[in-house]
């Protein structure tokens, strides 16, 4: 045994504590486990009952939902447990990494936490700034084509504001040069290549929920009038469409597509409710219930010719038609 080998346990028990602080829902005897490089299920007992006889506050977790497997973890940490957590020079780089591929909308939204970070950070090293920098420069770039939408940050966090507290919101809306004084019943904000707020107008019927781009909202007052939701789910109500836009009615759409990018395929979001079915000669199918046929055909042209529409008919008739006007201007 070389020397220093004896503290060997004692280091991976100190990194069970960090993982366990790391992870709010705790962790099974399983993950412990697979932790552990898949270690026996007797050596990952040992390690957690030896961190519960430490009085950390390691205790049993109520199992995930769906599960009857028991999970440990903190049930609170305090502030001398929290010092076994470090936020690094790379944490914050990783974080600014994420705030160059979202909206303009959510870059504000994540510029107050990486401020934050970056003062914690600063005050464990003074080099952070330097070293966030290199690791930034020497580790990513980002060579993208793709609008620049501004939006207003004092804009952002009042419609927050407002659908948080289901307040009815007066803004000034501008479409097509034409400005708008409209009140609005704000419901969510959706992000894709740019941020919209998801809203109904004062006085609507329940159903009709309209779409408004974020960086032609201006002047926006937060009234203390509130408004009822109806039971309105942002998540229920964006997994209608494939995209943003609710334009028509959901349709059950099967793709296929070639060999050549069926392993791109595979790690592809298209729809929370897609399928993908292998065939025997390498291309794959794709099938999900959604709407919005403008936004599939605008996102199918991407794939060029490694794609075709199976199904529903009137998908592939109206893919053909913006394929010819798309022709016309050749």
């Amino acid at each position: 045994m070389e020397k220093g080998d004896r503290y060997a346990g004692v280091g991976e028990i100190i990194n069970l504590a960090v993982e366990l602080m790391k992870r709010s829902q705790g962790m099974t005897l399983n993950e412990i486990q697979k932790f552990y490089g898949n270690c026996s299920r007797s050596t990952a007992e040992r390690r957690r009952d030896c961190l519960r006889k430490c009085d950390l506050g390691i205790t049993e977790l109520p199992p995930a939902t769906g599960s009857l497997e028991k999970r440990w973890g903190f049930s609170s940490i305090d502030a001398q447990s929290r010092n076994f957590i470090r936020i690094t020079a790379e944490d914050v780089a990783n974080v600014k990494k994420a705030s160059k591929k979202v909206s303009q909308a959510d870059k504000l939204l994540l510029k107050d936490t990486i401020s934050k970070l970056e003062a914690i950070c600063k005050s464990k090293k003074q080099s952070a700034d330097d070293e966030i920098e290199d690791i930034l420069r020497t580790e990513f770039v980002v060579n993208k084509q793709k609008a620049n939408y501004k939006v207003d940050a004092v804009v952002l966090k009042r419609l927050i504001e407002g659908i948080r507290g289901s307040y009815k919101t007066k803004l000034k809306y501008t479409k097509k040069g034409v400005t708008t004084q409209r009140t609005l019943l704000p419901l969510g904000l959706v992000s894709k290549d740019k941020t919209y707020l998801i809203a109904r107008k004062d006085g609507d019927a329940e159903d009709k929920i309209a779409t408004y781009s974020l960086h032609k909202i201006s002047d926006v007052h937060v009234t203390i009038q509130q408004f009822d939701r109806k039971g309105f789910d942002l998540k229920e109500y964006s997994n209608r469409s494939f995209g943003v836009w609710q334009d028509d009615n959901p349709m059950n759409v099967e793709l296929l597509f070639s060999k050549a990018v069926a392993e791109d395929v595979e790690c592809y979001k298209f729809h929370p409710s897609q399928k993908f079915i292998k065939q025997k000669d390498g291309s794959i199918k794709v099938q999900f219930t959604a709407g919005g046929k403008r936004e599939i055909i605008w996102h199918l042209f991407t794939w060029g010719d490694n794609v075709k529409i199976i199904k529903p008919k009137e998908l592939k008739d109206e893919y053909k038609s913006y394929i010819d006007s798309v022709l016309k201007t050749l």
